[in-house]
């Protein structure tokens, strides 16, 4: 199952060598204030059978925020987008995103020029948006929705964070706020969580309940944000459980990690 991704990576990738629409809005828990001055970016590619049928034909479309007086994050963001995106070309490197979404058309053209407008071929889609999740003092948190369709049987959807430290400047990541040599026992109570959460009992493997860890152990993904309320992990679509069973959420609680965590950190106001 985590196979399915790179398949269709892998599928693009073919055709340059030679969308069902799941868009998911995550909702975070916590409070939050949009107070941010931004504007709104597009970057858009349409399909050589556009010309002909708007409503029905191939395109990509990537939107997203640039933050005033703020570049650090504006090329944060540009990077972490081509770097998501990365999957329609892993032969040549993409340093932009009018090429990332030039090249996912150009796969679709191709395409189209083989078939000659075979009626199985399915018009390839591709959006790809951000939008500013959650706002606390010291933290933003940007949602990058990703979903696309390709002449598989079904689109994709895929949900990443990032989360933006302003003071610092910088990314926020759980190295920031882990106290150092302590990740073992955040792992431990994470599985309490997850197994709470999905109703697993003591001993019973998480494969019995459908779900899909590599040797059957139970891990945390790299795809998290930080809340009002804890931190949130997204496993995404075939990560651990197969397309029809959709997303995972696992919401660890502050006050259940507390020992853990370093004092005088951007999140620590949220602390009980």
């Amino acid at each position: 199952m985590k196979t399915a991704r790179l398949v269709a990576g892998l599928f693009v990738m073919v055709a340059l060598l030679s969308c069902t629409n799941h868009n998911k809005k995550q909702s975070l828990p916590g409070k939050a204030t949009d107070t941010l001055t931004y504007t709104t970016s597009v970057v858009e590619e349409e399909a050589d059978d556009c010309k002909n049928d708007s409503t029905g034909c191939g395109y990509a479309r990537i939107t997203y925020q640039v933050f005033k007086n703020m570049p650090l994050l504006n090329d944060s963001v540009k990077n972490r987008l081509i770097s998501e995106l990365a999957w329609i070309d892993t032969l040549n490197k993409m340093n932009d995103l009018d090429t990332v979404a030039k090249r996912f058309v150009s796969v679709y053209n191709s395409e189209l020029k083989k078939s000659k407008r075979d009626e199985n071929l399915r018009p390839y889609t591709l959006e790809c948006e951000t939008s500013l999740s959650q706002q606390y003092p010291g933290l933003v948190v940007l949602n990058i929705s990703e979903t696309y369709s390709t002449n598989w049987m079904h689109g994709f959807y895929y949900t990443y964070f990032l989360n933006w430290d302003t003071k610092a400047n910088k990314m926020l990541y759980l190295k920031d706020i882990l106290k150092k040599g302590h990740e073992n026992e955040f792992l431990k109570i994470a599985e309490k969580q997850f197994r709470s959460d999905a109703n697993l009992a003591p001993g019973v493997n998480p494969s019995d309940s459908g779900y899909d860890f590599a040797n059957d152990k139970f891990a945390l993904n790299n795809n998290y944000c930080f809340t009002g309320e804890g931190i949130l992990f997204t496993y995404n679509i075939y990560e651990i459980r197969g397309y029809s069973g959709g997303p995972v959420d696992l919401l660890i609680p502050y006050k259940s990690i507390k020992q853990l965590l370093q004092p005088n950190t951007v999140i620590s106001r949220y602390v009980k």
